[in-house]
């Protein structure tokens, strides 16, 4: 998925997001985000993922991503995430 992901209750009080600004890095794609659902154990995950490939390999190194959880009620998490991408993305 390309766009963040909500999670939040039926009635809105409780959410969470996450949101990950544009990278400035070559060979790197993403973010994309995914969520799983695990029915016996009553539990929902989620992810955020950066891609890097390069044809003759990749480097060892350390890799950063900044990412931000956004947490609290519907309203204001979708908020958060609004403000978010208009400071982190360029007009």
């Amino acid at each position: 998925m390309p766009r963040p992901i909500v999670f939040a209750v039926p009635e809105g009080t409780h959410a969470m997001a996450i949101y990950a600004p544009p990278q400035p890095a070559r060979k790197i794609t993403g973010p994309t985000f995914g969520r799983f659902r695990f029915v016996a154990e009553k539990a929902v995950k989620w992810n955020c993922v950066f891609r890097l490939r390069d044809e003759v390999g990749i480097a060892p190194g350390d890799y950063s991503f900044r990412m931000f959880a956004v947490v609290g009620d519907l309203a204001s998490v979708t908020e958060g995430l609004r403000a978010l991408h208009a400071e982190t993305v360029a007009p």
